[in-house]
Parts: C-alpha cells; structure tokens; sequence
C-alpha cells in the first residue's frame, strides 16, 4: 500500500493506478475503507479517482471523483487501448466497467 500523501498536498491510500492510453491522465484506486490490524472503517472512501497529468509528466493536478464503489473496494485497476477504465471490486461486487 503506498501513501501518495508525501508528495501530494491530498492523502490517499492505495494499492494500483493505471494511465489512460494517451498519458494525459492517471486513474488511482483509492482503498482508505481498509485499515488495519484486519478491519475495515466504513466511514473512509471506496472511490477511484483521477488526476490530470501535467504537460511535463512530473506531478499530477485536478482531482476529481472518477468512480465510487457502492459494495467492496476497488482493489485492482486497468485501462485499454480504447480508455475503457476496468476496476476488480473486492467484497464480493466483482469487475466493474
């Protein structure tokens, strides 16, 4: 699990990010509902986020909400050739498109 809160003026906890095909923006799992030792706190987020990649390709900017999982959390994320974002929901939810 890495904290991209050391760099970034935003704390999220997550386990994958994926890149849309033409780098522009970056897709980033946000898995903060578990915490440990092995519990989970409902009152932190199950989302997917994504940020705009700026022109330089070193920082990310705009955060906005992408995706929200109702059940489960996004545990796995992947974008096609074609921008399709794809996101395995742990907890029973199964992939969501």
């Amino acid at each position: 699990m890495v904290a991209l809160s050391k760099r970034m003026p935003f704390e999220i906890i997550t386990k994958n990010c994926s890149c849309s095909p033409d780098f522009k923006h970056i897709y980033v799992t946000d898995t903060g509902l578990q915490t440990f030792p092995g519990k989970n706190n409902a009152t932190e987020p199950t989302s997917i986020y994504r940020f705009d990649v700026t022109p330089d390709g070193k920082r990310l900017q705009n955060k906005q909400l992408f995706a929200y999982a109702a059940r489960g959390l996004p545990d796995g994320i992947h974008t096609d050739t074609a921008g399709n974002v794809y996101s395995a929901c742990g907890g029973g939810d199964g992939i969501n498109v």
